[in-house]
């Protein structure tokens, strides 16, 4: 199928145009529909932005019919047809952190992209929010103990008495053009990581021996992008992950690799209260400033917390089981509390109680009286149920 040309209006339109000129500075496009049609415009080179919005001109095989753009970058999708179970369901309330923007650009550039960061801070979910916004066919792979080489490749399999070869999650997303995303990557062995470097070189391609040799040049539509808790910025707080193995400086080069923070105190409390409106506003926000009081080592007491990172997942979860149960205090209990040690627990609930404001509990006593037995200190007067005498003429 023959690629066409669209681009990106001031408006957030997408008509189809031609381009007449191509230099290393620039390009000329001859609009071919619309308001603007037969206008000749200058558009930015490929791969060099102009302006506050980038790519104006997208080259795509169809007519996108959707359009993704955050902080000036865009990323446009085709019409969702084969394998609508593999794109991710849109979270309308789903908030973008800034690094995205460079997300989009890797993409553009076609780029393997590596993110890194501690756990629970949103770097699965971006890229599975960037597929779901343009219909993208995304799979995913959890690297750990037991993940093999063929979980990755695949493996030859005997089905009706014939030996077939079955492709692993890399060959199928390279042949059909879907998103792979590799989930933890340094918990990978080395050995499979070293399959990978064909796979992210300037001319990509796989191949697979165990399939008598072929050869697999990536779709257009492929991209490659994993998740990491243990390099670059996080290498010095790789001790609180267990189980990573440590990557070459050779195998990194080959990756764009961002650093993915924690939120700041003000989108937190945003994606709080989105993701969780039944809870107070009060304690939404002293939850949050709880979270960025660990993550600053400013707690009370001067305790410093244990553990690699109190993320937005572990504030998400303590915000859910506050608003269920209506008491900040049991929903940590039941969030995160429990998973420390007893002896950090104790302090923590101490902290919690001062943070959040201890409630003492009254409770009310009843007096029982019996008919029968005489009410010491009663006032003088008519007992109770006398009726009232009516004092007759006098004579």
């Amino acid at each position: 199928m023959s690629s066409k040309n669209f681009f990106l209006t001031r408006d957030k339109n997408l008509v189809q145009c031609e381009v007449v000129e191509t230099t290393a500075h620039r390009r000329k496009i001859k609009i071919l529909e619309g308001e603007l049609k037969d206008k000749i415009k200058t558009v930015h080179p490929e791969g060099v932005a102009w302006g506050n919005s980038y790519p104006r001109l997208f080259t795509v095989s169809e007519k996108p019919v959707t359009l993704f753009s955050y902080k000036g970058r865009s990323l446009v999708g085709l019409p969702a047809q084969k394998n609508n179970n593999l794109i991710p369901e849109v979270r309308e309330n789903y908030r973008f952190q800034k690094f995205v923007a460079h997300v989009i650009d890797s993409i553009h550039l076609n780029q393997a992209v590596l993110l890194s960061g501690g756990t629970g801070v949103g770097k699965t979910t971006h890229i599975s929010q960037l597929a779901a916004r343009i219909n993208q066919p995304l799979l995913r792979i959890n690297f750990n103990g037991e993940t093999r080489l063929s979980d990755l490749i695949g493996k030859n399999q005997v089905i009706n008495g014939e030996t077939v070869w079955c492709d692993g999650v890399l060959p199928q997303a390279m042949r059909h053009g879907y998103w792979l995303l590799l989930d933890e990557l340094d918990f990978a062995d080395p050995a499979v990581l070293s399959l990978l470097h064909p796979v992210i070189e300037d001319q990509p391609m796989l191949v697979l021996k165990e399939n008598k040799g072929e050869v697999i040049k990536p779709h257009p539509n492929f991209r490659l992008f994993a998740t990491a808790n243990s390099i670059g910025a996080m290498q010095e707080r790789a001790s609180a992950y267990q189980g990573t193995n440590q990557m070459n400086e050779a195998f990194l080069d080959r990756w764009q690799v961002i650093f993915v923070d924690n939120l700041s105190e003000k989108d937190e409390l945003r994606v709080v209260r989105d993701e969780v409106p039944g809870l107070k506003s009060r304690w939404a926000k002293k939850i949050v400033q709880f979270a960025q009081s660990v993550r600053n080592k400013t707690l009370e007491e001067n305790f410093e917390f244990s553990g690699d990172n109190f993320s937005t997942r572990r504030v998400l979860a303590w915000a859910k089981k506050t608003a269920l149960l209506r008491s900040p205090i049991d929903g940590a209990k039941l969030a995160w509390l429990d998973k420390m040690n007893r002896s950090e627990q104790d302090v923590i609930l101490r902290i919690l109680e001062t943070h959040f404001g201890r409630k003492q509990k009254t409770t009310k006593v009843t007096k029982t009286v019996f008919k029968s037995a005489p009410v010491a200190g009663r006032k003088r007067g008519r007992p109770p149920g006398a009726k009232k005498q009516t004092q007759g003429p006098v004579v």
